[in-house]
């Protein structure tokens, strides 16, 4: 998260009335350092499995999978491979766009005046007319310019962004590989539940605002969906059950056969 400190953050002020900045500072539920960690490992390792799960289902004609441009010999070990490759970039990306949102709209924390601890002998609230003033630029007495910067990157919540892109991807292959399995639906219910526990936390910890870990939710659901229906779903194409097949060639054959009679 020290790219903060090279980038340009875009600072906001604050109204003295504002309650929504004044809560206190918590310990975090969840760091940082293991969200990007667990959803790492989570989506990336689950996508590498997924498709050899895939690749391992040609072989039984379980499933009808499209050749990979490694070759048939290698296909069963280049696929997932390339697909976890593909995906651990694709992260990385929506964690960079997360974060230079972020830096763009320069929402304040919760926390934002426990950590600035404003000078108050140099804020005037009010105006002449006893109206509430829009304090900017806001004197901290606060001297850590790191955890100012951090104090003021609120919205959206990457707790929520990259928790819910990585189990839309992985929820997506789950409906697509095993769409009858009973199963599946758990797994993807606990999938769901481990996504909303990573960003409702940041609201307990008074991280974020509702609607910070909201706008989260949705801006990585979307990202997961596009990513997985329209890249690795053109790349690494979605399985298809034999069963399938077998019913669009019974039609094919029923209509040459008409045709054939009718000639």
């Amino acid at each position: 998260m020290e790219i903060i400190s090279a980038l340009s953050l875009n600072q906001r002020g604050f109204f003295c009335g504002d309650q929504s900045i004044t809560y206190p500072v918590k310990d975090e539920t969840i760091p940082t350092s293991v969200l990007l960690s667990l959803c790492m490992f989570l989506v990336t390792f689950s996508v590498i499995i997924l498709e050899s799960w895939k690749v391992k289902s040609c072989r039984t004609v379980r499933f009808r999978c499209c050749a990979t441009k490694c070759g048939h010999r290698l296909s069963r070990i280049c696929q997932p491979i390339l697909a976890g490759f593909t995906i651990f970039f694709i992260y990385w990306l929506v964690f960079i766009i997360d974060l230079l949102i972020k830096l763009s709209v320069g929402e304040l924390r919760p926390n934002f005046i426990d950590v600035c601890k404003p000078n108050w002998s140099e804020i005037n609230c009010t105006d002449s007319n006893g109206n509430l003033q829009y304090i900017f630029p806001i004197p901290c007495n606060e001297t850590d310019n790191w955890s100012l910067q951090k104090a003021r990157t609120s919205f959206p919540s990457g707790h929520a962004t990259l928790p819910a892109f990585s189990v839309t991807v992985i929820i997506l292959y789950l409906h697509e590989m095993f769409p009858k399995s009973s199963l599946r639906v758990l797994v993807q219910f606990v999938l769901v539940m481990f996504a909303y526990y990573m960003g409702i936390s940041r609201v307990w910890d008074h991280m974020h605002h509702w609607w910070d870990v909201a706008a989260g939710f949705v801006f990585g659901t979307i990202w997961g969906y596009v990513v997985k229906k329209h890249f690795l779903g053109m790349y690494f194409p979605s399985v298809q059950s034999t069963s399938e097949k077998g019913d669009r060639l019974r039609v094919a054959e029923n209509e040459k056969f008409i045709y054939k009679e009718s000639v």
